[in-house]
């Protein structure tokens, strides 16, 4: 077979052999986590994990290191090796889809005993589970909390996981921890099958490994957004393939404005934060285009077609966004501590900071030598920048701008800069040392696995904390199982006891009064109720995860003027009829005299019981200091 047939063959069909080898590991990953059922908690559990993934590390180097004597003893014999080349590439392959399926087989493990996804039911999570479970009842964009304006949220994710809540008659958020796990694991192979059509096999399974260390190392692991490994894995080799021009080609403006379009609906973040990169890429590459006028048509069809795909999800949003009173943002005023951390991403020299400070160096040196370096080198200095105008817009306002999250296209694009720097100089440091180039000696392909292998044993931080030393840190996997069941019971390895939020009983009390097709505003002291129900609510409890058009500072504001009536025959009336509407179900906890629905001097609102002594309400006592009052007339 001559190497042009090979690599008209190759791409198709290395493709879908990818494909069907991760979708059968991944599916034996988690069988194997099933029928073992250890817990995550005990050594015995936490081991596993690693076992597993040095088995599959050693049959892959076994393969590698038996294929390279065979092309080494063949090209001594003088016989074409090109059958051996092919070969070469399905161990590739079938490696990057192992390691994502081993990948698989360490979230689910971390899991195993839990019937929800890391972090339980907090923060962003409970906020995709609602907005998933109002996905499963109509794809129409809604808020996940308030459900009355469009979502400012990304859809695509949620979508898919209503979609298959419907398919399988399971509850949404039962489905969260395998999304997670599906998720998480076809990152890998989605960065490596686009990676490998702009760079040899072996630098496209290092760099489709890298994703996940950036995930893995940083502060705050994200095994809980897969949407967003996802995007991050396919922004930089995007990005080179619609504005640049590698070796083996471009990407055709369609497929650019598809790719695009699916990062826009998945998660948008990380194209915004490389909006400078983007601007000044797309303006080099005009300029230096022989045609200019079709250069430009390109780009307009790329954006067209972007559009066109997340014209779901964007159109919704920017319609109200433009023709009502714009809303107030302040979901960027969250403030995390690594808008002062990681400006440096290679600060600890681990192998992949080393990785990184060899990228910073190859971009810098080979800005205009090399294919590669110009457009990571823009991708790093734009997300600098972005970090930047955020530290100093937090300065002056106390909007971040989530600057924070550009740091990971900084670590993920120094890291692949380092990779491939490694790939287009390292024969010929090889050669200079050994005698002959890198790829032909069991070295190179040794150094693959050991990253891959690094990469790895850093992601094992990802099981669960020890129950006698506590959750360290942000601990997503130990969240995940103490977060109770609906009916309050616990997971069945909870290392501790936690007062659960009684939604089922909430839920049950609200249907069996109101009717089982009642769709009541709710005031609730906890999100969860949302991942359970798609009641709407009045106002969400977190302000920094709040959508832009809901007004949270003003329905605050509302909330604040209601505890203040005097009476309870005032609040009934006043209750019916705030600027944003009715409440129909307060949900509230008791805590010193006080029904509270917010906690804190900042934003606290706590009512006085006695607001609730009239006919218009009835009252019901529930687990965990819970009070009901729902409105009856």
């Amino acid at each position: 077979m001559s190497r042009g047939e090979a690599a008209a063959v190759r791409r198709p069909a290395l493709a879908l052999l990818a494909c069907v080898v991760w979708a059968a590991g991944t599916a034996v990953a988690l069988f194997l986590v099933a029928r073992a059922d250890m817990d995550p908690f005990h050594l015995r559990g936490q081991l596993a994990p690693m076992i597993g993934g040095a088995a599959v590390l050693g049959l892959v180097l076994t393969a590698a290191l038996t294929l390279d004597a065979g092309r080494r003893r063949f090209a001594r014999l003088g016989a074409t090796v090109d059958w051996l080349g092919g070969y070469a590439e399905v161990v590739c392959a079938v490696a990057a889809s192992l390691f994502a399926a081993w990948i698989a087989l360490l979230l689910a493990a971390a899991l195993n005993g839990t019937p929800h996804g890391f972090d339980g039911l907090r923060g962003d999570t409970v906020r995709i589970a609602a907005l998933a479970l109002r996905m499963a009842e109509s794809p129409v964009s809604r808020d996940a909390i308030t459900g009355t304006v469009p979502s400012e949220y990304p859809l695509l994710y949620p979508l898919l996981i209503g979609w298959a809540s419907d398919l399988t008659g399971s509850p949404v958020w039962m489905l969260m921890g395998r999304a997670e796990i599906i998720g998480t694991s076809f990152a890998v192979v989605a960065g490596y099958l686009i990676w490998r059509r702009l760079v040899p096999p072996l630098p496209a399974l290092t760099i489709a490994s890298a994703v996940v260390a950036v995930f893995a190392l940083v502060d705050t692991p994200m095994a809980h957004k897969p949407y967003e490994t996802i995007t991050l894995a396919l922004l930089a080799p995007w990005v080179i393939a619609t504005f640049c021009d590698p070796p083996r080609g471009r990407l055709s403006w369609w497929a650019s404005g598809l790719i695009g379009g699916l990062m826009v609906a998945m998660y948008q973040g990380f194209l915004i934060h490389s909006v400078f990169a983007l601007v000044a890429l797309l303006v080099w590459s005009i300029r230096r285009a022989a045609d200019r006028r079709a250069a430009v048509l390109r780009y307009a069809g790329v954006a067209v077609v972007a559009f066109a795909v997340s014209a779901f999800y964007t159109v919704p949003f920017l319609w109200a966004s433009l023709t009502g009173d714009g809303g107030q943002r302040v979901s960027d005023l969250y403030v995390s501590g690594r808008l002062l951390q990681s400006w440096v991403p290679f600060w600890e020299m681990t192998p992949i900071g080393l990785l990184q400070l060899l990228g910073l160096i190859a971009v810098v040196v080979y800005f205009r030598s090399t294919w590669w370096a110009g457009p990571l080198a823009f991708l790093v200095a734009g997300a600098y920048l972005y970090r930047l105008l955020g530290a100093t817009s937090f300065l002056l306002t106390g909007h971040t701008m989530f600057a924070h999250r550009a740091m990971d296209v900084v670590e993920l694009a120094l890291a692949t800069a380092g990779v491939l720097a490694v790939a287009r100089f390292g024969p010929h440091v090889a050669t200079r040392l050994f005698g002959t180039p890198i790829a032909s000696r069991p070295s190179g392909v040794a150094l693959v696995v050991a990253l891959v292998g690094f990469i790895g044993w850093a992601s094992l931080g990802i099981m669960p904390s020890s129950p006698a030393s506590g959750p360290r840190g942000y601990d997503l996997a130990f969240r995940a199982h103490v977060e109770r069941l609906p009916d309050g019971t616990a997971p069945r390895y909870a290392p501790v006891e936690r007062s659960p939020f009684p939604s089922a009983a909430i839920i049950s009390a609200i249907r069996s009064r109101l009717g089982e097709r009642a769709n009541p505003v709710t005031l609730s002291y906890s999100e969860r109720l949302y991942a359970y129900a798609p009641f709407p609510a009045y106002l969400p409890q977190n302000r920094t995860s709040a959508n832009t058009l809901i007004r949270w500072d003003d329905r605050l504001g509302e909330l604040r003027r209601l505890a203040r009536v005097p009476g309870p025959a005032a609040f009934a009336v006043r209750s019916q009829a705030t600027a944003f509407g009715g409440i129909d179900v307060f949900i509230l906890q008791e805590d010193r005299g006080r029904w509270w629905f917010t906690h804190g001097e900042e934003f606290g609102v706590g009512f006085r019981p006695g607001l609730f002594d009239s006919p218009a309400f009835e009252v019901i006592r529930l687990p965990n200091s819970t009070v009901v009052a729902m409105r009856t007339g």
